[in-house]
């Protein structure tokens, strides 16, 4: 009866067309100009204008601005980047000629367009034209909602930006340039800075205007407090001197300190804060000093002891590149879902890794002696440095379904891995990604189970066992994902549905 009900609906042109729509709100379609002309009748079938969804055009080379400038159905184009590779006079024949309906436009030259009323978002790059207009009041659309400029050395005068504007993107080189930027709108804006040049002290003129995001470089000088709006809520800075209470405001979620290497202490922090990444920090971890709150924590150069109440209870990503300290029971947190180790060779205990763990990236495979050191929640395993030890492999516990290894050496001629025909991984793995230091491998080696392979290096070789097998794939595999021009052997199975090679989508199966 629901069946009878559904196509007896769905038979309706109407209703049928209603359906269609909402099915494919939220969408974004990227094609050709050649698509786009061969399927016209298709595309304006879709209601881009009452329905959130996209029809993109990626304008990369002269012959595709041809084919637009010729097309007669530019009109349906929703959304359009030009890149800067194209020639200078179709670039600015392209932006002459905008479609009415274009809501989104990203464009590599600091040539202004005929930009239409329906207009929303709009990119534009000027480091490839270092000579260019300034803003004046009726460059932009009066609708536009959010405005990202990269290399603009002019000023933004007063009312040049539209009071429907919400958010501002600007990477500029210094601070001078927005004295006036933020007086030309009477709005709130939520603003996006980054100023590549080093600066001495941030001066922020406008405090009505909401700044979300700044990435900044300082000349090895101290904030204050006060200095870095209290709106911000992602930071980024390099060059910092050593920080002091409450210099990092309390709204601040998302940190990124790159060059900083002065030790934290109680109060540099806000407690807030979700995320933290510190690249060349390098100092001892005193407990209780991170706030109670971080989910996720990246800490590239730090190799210090960790001890109890060093790390928030609340992690749940932990990123420790050059980490090769002994791991003591109790010391990660027992929410930690994702776990990175790059350069630790010391032995794991069990009871170290917490019941939660469900990735773990790890350099070696020395450190695990007992498959009791691999917490049952474990799905994900990444080896960054395998050696080909078989008894490795036995270690590795059921629950572990996605698997990446790379191998020990950079090259082909010093690959010295003996496999022993024999030896397979085991049979629950499903998902296999080979490294870009994988060369030579027998087929034996894949597991029966594999339902999808990734290989990431050209030269990846898999060996048949002997003259006679037909196929060097598992039986059941569904997805096979190669980097571009790779020479995969023939036959493929006919169990395969998706086949990719680099970003596209050779093949596909129902």
């Amino acid at each position: 009866m629901a069946d009878q009900l559904f196509y007896s609906i769905y038979r309706n042109i109407f209703l049928h067309n209603v359906i269609l729509q909402h099915k494919c709100n939220n969408l974004e379609l990227e094609i050709s100009v050649s698509y786009l002309n061969q399927y016209h009748r298709y595309l304006s079938k879709l209601d881009c204008e009452n329905y959130n969804r996209n029809i993109f055009v990626p304008i990369s080379s002269d012959e595709e601005a041809d084919k637009y400038l010729e097309s007669n159905y530019k009109h349906l184009i929703t959304r359009l980047s030009i890149v800067d590779d194209i020639a200078v006079s179709k670039q600015q024949a392209v932006l002459s000629q905008l479609p009415d309906n274009l809501k989104s436009l990203e464009q590599a030259y600091g040539f202004f367009g005929n930009y239409g009323s329906n207009l929303k978002k709009l990119e534009i790059d000027f480091r490839f034209t270092p000579i260019h207009k300034d803003f004046a009041q009726d460059t932009l659309p009066k609708n536009l909602t959010s405005l990202w400029i990269n290399g603009y050395n002019g000023a933004i005068g007063k009312d040049v930006l539209p009071d429907s504007l919400t958010d501002l993107n600007i990477v500029c080189s210094n601070a001078q340039q927005l004295s006036n930027c933020y007086s030309s709108t009477n709005n709130p804006l939520n603003i996006y800075l980054t100023i590549t040049d080093p600066i001495q002290r941030p001066v922020f003129l406008n405090r009505k205007h909401h700044f979300k995001y700044l990435d900044l470089t300082i000349e090895n000088v101290a904030f204050e407090v006060g200095d870095i709006p209290d709106t911000v809520q992602t930071l980024s800075l390099r060059g910092l001197g050593e920080l002091q209470a409450n210099v990092i405001p309390a709204s601040v979620t998302d940190l990124e300190l790159s060059h900083y290497n002065f030790q934290f202490k109680s109060g540099d922090l806000p407690q807030g804060l979700l995320k933290l990444y510190a690249s060349q920090y390098n100092q001892p971890l005193e407990p209780n000093v991170l706030p109670s709150g971080i989910i996720d924590l990246s800490l590239k150069s730090f190799n210090h002891p960790l001890v109890a109440n060093t790390l928030p209870s609340s992690l749940l990503e932990l990123r420790l590149h050059a980490f090769d300290q002994p791991l003591l029971p109790n010391i990660l947190p027992n929410k930690l879902e994702s776990l990175v180790l790059v350069d630790h060779s010391q032995t794991i205990q069990c009871d170290v890794l917490p019941n939660s763990l469900k990735q773990l990236f790890v350099k070696h495979t020395t450190p695990f002696t007992s498959s009791q050191c691999f917490p049952s929640s474990l799905s994900k395993l990444e080896i960054d440095v395998f050696d080909g030890t078989p008894g490795f492999m036995q270690l590795i516990p059921e629950s572990v379904k996605t698997l990446y290894l790379d191998f020990v050496h950079r090259s082909p001629q010093h690959q010295n891995i003996t496999f022993d025909g024999h030896v397979s991984l085991p049979q629950h793995i499903t998902s296999l990604t080979l490294g870009w230091s994988v060369y030579t491998i027998p087929s034996s080696f894949l597991p029966q189970s594999l339902l999808r392979l990734s290989i990431e290096n050209f030269e990846t070789v898999i060996q048949p066992a002997d003259e006679t097998q037909q196929s060097i794939y598992p039986p059941n595999l569904q997805t096979l994902k190669v980097v571009t021009d790779y020479p995969y052997p023939l036959p493929l199975p006919e169990s395969l549905k998706v086949l990719i090679e680099g970003y596209k989508l050779v093949m596909i199966t129902k």
